[in-house]
């Protein structure tokens, strides 16, 4: 019932984990270089009378905005891989075959038949029944 309110897109979850997977690596890095950051640049004139900026203060909101940003995607893989270990193997091999595959859906689809032993229409049907799981 809840479905027709609320419309699940399945396959751009899924397809997301890559990305999403690269993007917390590199707000790990982030996180972990903030404090590394700035400094006095000797290299310019110093200013006086320029007002005072609390750097301890930037570096501290930066973190946070890293730290919520890694937040939520560890609560993405969270609920990814409580997806994932739901599907029987053969789903697993349609999600990883198929809807994250890097060549054209009809290359992969193709693949996953042969794989599968089934035809086109019945291929579908379980693409189908695994997006409504």
């Amino acid at each position: 019932m809840l479905d027709k309110y609320y419309k699940f897109k399945a396959d751009s979850f899924l397809k997301d984990y890559k990305t999403n997977k690269k993007q917390l690596i590199e707000l790990n890095i982030q996180y972990d270089n903030v404090l590394d950051e700035g400094g006095m640049d000797y290299s310019k004139p110093v200013v006086s009378g320029g007002g005072t900026s609390d750097v301890v203060a930037r570096k501290a909101s930066r973190r946070e905005q890293i730290g919520n940003k890694i937040a939520e995607l560890e609560e993405y893989f969270r609920i990814y891989n409580l997806i994932v270990s739901e599907l029987t193997e053969e789903e697993k091999y349609i999600v990883d075959n198929f809807i994250l595959a890097t060549v054209p859906k009809s290359v992969a689809q193709v693949g996953c038949m042969k794989h599968m032993h089934v035809q086109s229409t019945e291929f579908y049907r379980r693409l189908d029944r695994l997006r409504y799981k």
